[in-house]
């Protein structure tokens, strides 16, 4: 049900921007390093109560893409297609923007500023969605914290550029691919290792 309701109201959103974002990201990615904003702690973030009782709440972590901010899930109506269904939700909005990943401080600041916080307030379950670059924040922190969330919505993630695709496709798919490093930095790699692969299966 989670997952239909995002899936609809993201893909509403994105279908007429796919090209503008693809040629923004294509053109800023070359200055990026020059123009990124600082990371900030913690994390600014919005949020968005349901209304329920705590006790029978649950959270969602919506992890924007890299041409938005953090407004866009109210903007854009998720967060209105959510109110609407009464579903038991307090959704959160972190403003991840590139620079925390740049820093790689993103997974700390998630889990310092918005999961361990959440936990201690007693929400019963912590789900994680990320849309494009947050798509790829959600996989960083369940690779760093196995277990630490009780699911995950994964819309259109970013999974790497074309080369190490090849590179997979070219050796014949994962089981035959093998990884060629374990600097932290070289995440696309790491991204795809059967170490990464194992840590998924903490997810219920």
């Amino acid at each position: 049900m989670m997952m239909q309701l995002l899936c609809r109201a993201s893909m509403r959103a994105s279908m007429h921007r796919r090209w503008r974002s693809v040629v923004g990201v294509l053109c800023i990615l070359p200055v990026l390093a020059g123009c990124t904003s600082a990371p900030l702690v913690p994390i600014p973030t919005l949020q968005y109560r349901s209304g329920e009782a705590p006790s029978q709440r649950s959270l969602l972590v919506l992890l924007r893409g890299l041409g938005a901010d953090n407004t866009v899930f109210e903007e854009e109506g998720i967060i209105e297609e959510i109110r609407k269904r009464n579903l038991p939700f307090d959704v959160v909005a972190p403003d991840a923007h590139y620079g925390y990943y740049q820093s790689l401080t993103f997974e700390k600041r998630l889990k310092e500023d918005i999961i361990d916080p959440a936990r201690r307030e007693g929400y019963r379950q912590i789900w994680l969605a990320g849309f494009s670059m947050g798509g790829l924040g959600c996989l960083f922190y369940m690779r760093e914290y196995p277990g630490d969330v009780d699911g995950v919505l994964l819309s259109s993630p970013f999974l790497g550029w074309r080369p190490i695709l090849n590179e997979i496709k070219h050796a014949g798919g994962l089981d035959s691919w093998s990884k060629t490093t374990d600097e932290q930095a070289d995440y696309q790699r790491l991204l795809w290792s059967c170490d990464f692969n194992r840590s998924m299966q903490h997810i219920g």
